[in-house]
């Protein structure tokens, strides 16, 4: 019996050895919606390419809580990740805050002023509102008076304030409409005015995680619901103009991998996404009042493929 113990504890051992050197990935989802899946999904897929080895991921979602986000946080910080991928801005400049020795992949974020760049690398995703704007009046040249519909998230306002300024050059009006929780979406749809011509949202994780009732007031109204991202346009909204998801989180795996591969993350550079492209919901599109030859016209001038997601 005795020497059966101590065969057991021998070969237990390395095992345990062997386990420890799993490396351990953090994802900070700061709220459940289509597109966060998809970034999610893509970077798993990828890995499992990149790098074929085991892995402990670990992928927690804050839900829209700054408190329940910095809890996760923490949580990594003790678990002793070997990589941390926060998803968006708020999530990124937390981490690097709280954890500034560890190695943080930003994931649809840009790199905050002063951060050490010795220890993060990230992926940048958004097309710049001007660009969706210049898209806009191509595609709907009657264009003249915009809903804007975005959260109080401080990250957003700097989009706004772009739209706004965009949208002034083209002779486009913006009714601004702001909401500080999901459940304030039906109330705001009803306060759009009767003018308006089309619904806008940014990649604003608490209007797109409500994107349904939007999308049933777009059909009402018989305007456009026009989003940032390809989640949005698969779950309700008309089109978007941007890169796919999917893709964000393929790139980011790409980059984890080189981590897990022993590159220094800070020699890494920042990744940014511009393979644009035109997501369209053809029947929500028609269910909107929208005529698609305009649309296919546009996106064949700027030279972007059309994704059909339905």
């Amino acid at each position: 019996m005795k020497t059966f113990i101590k065969l057991f504890i021998f070969f237990l051992i390395p095992m345990l050895s062997s386990a420890n050197t799993i490396p351990k990935l953090g994802i900070i989802v700061p709220l459940e919606h289509q597109a966060m899946k998809e970034i999610t999904q893509g970077f798993k897929s990828q890995l499992a390419k990149s790098y074929p080895h085991p892995v402990h991921l670990i992928i927690q979602n804050a839900q829209h809580d700054p408190s329940m986000m910095m809890a996760i946080i923490n949580q990594f910080q003790l678990s002793k990740m070997d990589l941390v991928l926060p998803i968006g801005e708020q999530a990124y400049e937390m981490s690097l805050a709280k954890m500034p020795q560890q190695s943080i992949i930003g994931v649809a974020a840009y790199l905050p002023h002063g951060a050490n760049k010795a220890y993060t690398s990230n992926v940048i995703d958004e097309i710049k509102v001007e660009k969706q704007l210049q898209f806009l009046h191509q595609a709907l040249p009657k264009l003249n008076k915009l809903t804007l519909i975005h959260s109080a998230d401080d990250k957003i306002f700097d989009d706004v304030k772009a739209l706004k300024l965009a949208a002034h050059a083209y002779n486009i009006q913006v009714q601004d409409l702001m909401i500080g929780q999901v459940s304030d979406l039906y109330a705001i749809a009803k306060s759009i005015e009767h003018e308006s011509q089309g619904i806008f949202i940014l990649k604003d994780s608490l209007v797109v995680s409500g994107i349904s009732t939007l999308s049933k007031e777009a059909q009402l109204r018989k305007i456009p619901l026009i989003a940032s991202d390809d989640g949005s346009v698969a779950n309700g909204a008309a089109f978007a103009v941007g890169v796919a998801e999917r893709a964000i989180g393929e790139k980011a795996a790409i980059m984890a991998a080189q981590v897990l591969n022993g590159r220094k993350i800070g020699e890494i550079p920042t990744q940014t996404m511009d393979h644009y492209q035109v997501f369209l919901n053809p029947q929500q599109a028609l269910e909107q009042g929208m005529h698609l030859e305009d649309l296919k016209k546009t996106a064949k001038a700027f030279d972007y493929p059309i994704q059909i997601l339905s």
